[in-house]
C-alpha cells in the first residue's frame, strides 16, 4: 500500500494553512521525486451547499490529457508503504519484533499509519515534512472520519446496514492497544505519548485509509 495526497472533505478552517504549504510540497516532490508537475495544480475547491460549504484539497489537471497519457507519475521511492516505513530502519525493526498482525486491513495500513505518526513526530527533521504539512489536521479528521463518531452514533449505526462500522472502529482501537503495549510504551523516548496516543492513531489511520491504494499487491 502506498499513500498520496488524495482528496478529502475538509473544514474551511484548515485549508488556508494547508494551501500555504503547497509551494514547499511542490518543490519537494520536484526535487526529491523528480516529479514533473506542469500538468497538474494542487488547489482547494468548494463543494456542498452554501449553508454547509466544505472544501477539498487535491489535484486538478492543468491541461487537456489525451486518452492513454499520464497526468502525473510519482516514483515509488517517495511513497510511504507498510513495509519500508518511510526508510526508518529503527521503526522497521520495532515492528518486526512485534506480534502485531492488524485486525482490520492488514499490516500495510497499520504500517503506513505508524510511519505517518513517526514522521509527524520528527517535525522539521522529517524528510517527509513537506508532505505531512499538506495533510488534514486532527480537527479536520474529527469532523469527517467515522473513527471519531461518538458511541451513541455507533450504537445507532448498529441498527442499520452500517452496523459493521462499530466493529471496524473497535478493531482500530484494539490495534492501537496492541501497538502501545508491544512497541510504544516500551520506548517512550522514541514514541512519546503526546504523539503516539489513540486520538492521533485514529488520525493516522483515517488519513491512510482515505489516501492509500494498492500497487503490485502491496
Amino acid at each position: 500500500v502506498v499513500i498520496g495526497l488524495g482528496n478529502h472533505l475538509l473544514l474551511d478552517s484548515s485549508i488556508g494553512t494547508r494551501e500555504a504549504a503547497i509551494p514547499t510540497f511542490t518543490q519537494w516532490i520536484q526535487k526529491v521525486g523528480k516529479v514533473k508537475t506542469n500538468s497538474v495544480e494542487i488547489k482547494a475547491s468548494g463543494v456542498g451547499s452554501l449553508q454547509s460549504k466544505r472544501e477539498q484539497l487535491g489535484l486538478k489537471a492543468a491541461r487537456s490529457i489525451s486518452k492513454g497519457n499520464s497526468v502525473l507519475l510519482v516514483p515509488e521511492k517517495i511513497a510511504i508503504d507498510g513495509i519500508t516505513f518511510a526508510g526508518d530502519t529503527e521503526l522497521e525493526k520495532d515492528v518486526d519484533r512485534s506480534a502485531f498482525n492488524g485486525g482490520y486491513a492488514g499490516m500495510e495500513i497499520n504500517g503506513i499509519a505508524m510511519s505517518l505518526l513517526n514522521e509527524r513526530n520528527k517535525g522539521d527533521k522529517s524528510s517527509y515534512k513537506a508532505f505531512v504539512d499538506v495533510l488534514p489536521s486532527l480537527d479536520d479528521m474529527k469532523e469527517t472520519s467515522i473513527l471519531f463518531w461518538p458511541d451513541e452514533i455507533l450504537e445507532l449505526a448498529q441498527k442499520s446496514s452500517t452496523r459493521g462500522i462499530k466493529g471496524y472502529v473497535e478493531d482500530v482501537v484494539d490495534d492501537f492497544e496492541d501497538l502501545n503495549q508491544q512497541i510504544f510504551s516500551k520506548a517512550p523516548d522514541r514514541y512519546p505519548q503526546s504523539m503516539f496516543n489513540l486520538e492521533n492513531w485514529k488520525w493516522a489511520v483515517s488519513v491512510t485509509t482515505s489516501r492509500s491504494f494498492f500497487v503490485d499487491n502491496r
